[in-house]
This record gives structure tokens, C-alpha cells and sequence, in this order.
């Protein structure tokens, strides 16, 4: 459990270092630290930068939200939605938004989150895309949605022998 707790760290901080060195010009790698405080040095490939540190906060899960009408639902549309930009072959798992699952969310969102998916999926294999990247493409998106899983099925055709 700690170790993926660290690599989520290790990720979140490798995407700040990523835009801090598109709007600085900088080079920063985010390297786990040993000590914690802080979780993650920020480090100049050259040395032409200072050392950064970042201490990644998260916030508590509620584990009293489980799947209910509003999943089953989100489900439902996002199978409609999907089929309607002719993506099939997919097996696809979401992690709804904990306020999303309570309270529901708009039709549009789960439109604009097949989208997402139609726009990403690969000739075969597996492909995930979480929160911070799914903001790139929505914030709407990303206030429903933690992430999502998506494993290309090739079909199988019958042939001759």
C-alpha cells in the first residue's frame, strides 16, 4: 500500500516537473526522496536549476461510497455513448469521483468522457488515464473521474484451415 502511495507521488510530481519546464524552459526530473519530509525532489537535469522539494497532499477516501443506481447509470450511458462513436472491442473500467457516485453527474460529462476514450484508443493492448491527464481534455471530465482502465479485445474472425 506505501509503495503505491509513493508512485502515485512519484507521478503526480513527474507531471509538475513536466509543465514547470514548459512554462520555465527549466529541466527538472522528480526523483522519490529517501527521508520523507519532503516526498519528492525536484532535480535539474544540468544543474542549472535549483533543487526543488514538493510534498504531495492527499485527501482522505471516503470508503462509505460504494457502486449504486448513479454507477449502474453512469454505466449504462457511458456503454450508449460509446457504441454511438463506434467504439467497440473494449473492455473499460472507470473510477467514478466519490461526489459523482453520490450525487450524480450530467449526461454531457459522460459524452464528453467517451470521447476521451474514443480519441485514446490503441490498435490493441492496455491504456489508462488518470485525473491530471484526463484534465487536459476536461476539467468537467476530471471532477467525475479519477480514472479509467481500458484493455483493447482484438475480435476474433473465423477463418478457413
Amino acid at each position: 500500500m506505501k509503495e503505491a502511495k509513493k508512485e502515485r507521488e512519484l507521478f503526480v510530481c513527474q507531471l509538475v516537473a513536466e509543465q514547470i519546464n514548459r512554462e520555465q524552459g527549466t529541466d527538472y526530473h522528480a526523483y522519490l526522496c529517501p527521508d520523507d519530509p519532503p516526498d519528492v525532489r525536484l532535480v535539474s537535469g544540468t544543474g542549472k536549476h535549483r533543487t526543488r522539494e514538493a510534498e504531495v497532499i492527499s485527501t482522505p477516501q471516503d470508503f462509505t461510497v460504494r457502486p449504486n443506481d448513479n454507477t449502474r447509470k453512469f454505466e449504462r450511458q457511458l456503454r450508449l455513448a460509446l457504441s454511438a462513436s463506434h467504439v467497440s472491442g473494449c473492455h473499460v473500467v472507470v473510477d467514478w469521483h466519490q461526489d459523482a457516485i453520490r450525487f450524480g453527474t450530467d449526461r454531457k460529462i459522460i459524452v464528453a468522457l467517451a470521447g476521451i476514450i474514443a480519441a485514446n484508443v490503441p490498435p490493441e493492448s492496455f491504456f489508462t488515464l488518470r485525473g491530471v491527464e484526463i484534465y487536459r481534455y476536461s476539467s468537467g471530465v476530471a471532477r467525475a473521474v479519477n480514472y479509467f482502465h481500458l484493455l483493447r479485445v482484438p475480435s476474433l474472425e473465423a477463418g478457413s484451415s
